[in-house]
C-alpha cells in the first residue's frame, strides 16, 4: 500500500492560476508552481506529464466553472442573467477572470492540445 498523496492535483493547478494571474504565463513554470505549495518538483510531474497538460488542464478548469454557470444562466431564460453572468463571475473569481481576459489559450499552451487532454476540450 503506498503512502498519502502529501499533495493535490488542484493545489499545482491553484499554484500555476496564481502565478499566471499575477506574473504572466511564463511564470508559471514547473519549479516556480512546485515552490509556491512547498512540493518537490517530482511531485508536480508525477501528476502532470508536462507544463503544457498542467496549463491546459488550469485552463479547461476555469473555463469549465465559467461554463456551467453560463450555462445555467441561460437556461433560466432570464436575459438579464445571462447578460450580468460574466461580470458576476469575474468579480467572484477575479484570477480566473484575468486569465480567460487577459491571456488567449495558445498563450498557455503552445502548439497542438496535448492528446491527454483534447478530448476534455472537445467535449467542452
Amino acid at each position: 500500500m503506498g503512502r498519502k498523496a502529501k499533495f493535490q492535483s488542484a493545489e499545482f493547478l491553484d499554484a500555476a492560476l496564481k502565478l499566471v494571474a499575477e506574473s504572466g504565463a511564463g511564470a508559471a513554470t514547473i519549479s516556480a508552481i512546485a515552490e509556491e505549495i512547498g512540493a518537490p518538483i517530482g511531485s508536480v510531474y508525477h501528476r502532470f506529464p508536462s507544463r503544457d497538460i498542467l496549463l491546459a488542464e488550469l485552463w479547461l478548469r476555469i473555463v469549465e466553472n465559467f461554463q456551467k454557470g453560463f450555462l445555467e444562466a441561460t437556461g433560466r431564460l432570464d436575459g438579464l442573467s445571462a447578460a450580468l453572468y460574466t461580470p458576476m463571475w469575474v468579480r467572484e473569481n477575479p484570477m480566473e477572470g484575468k486569465i480567460v481576459l487577459i491571456h488567449r489559450r495558445e498563450e498557455l499552451v503552445s502548439g497542438e492540445w496535448p492528446k491527454e487532454v483534447f478530448e476534455k476540450a472537445r467535449r467542452l
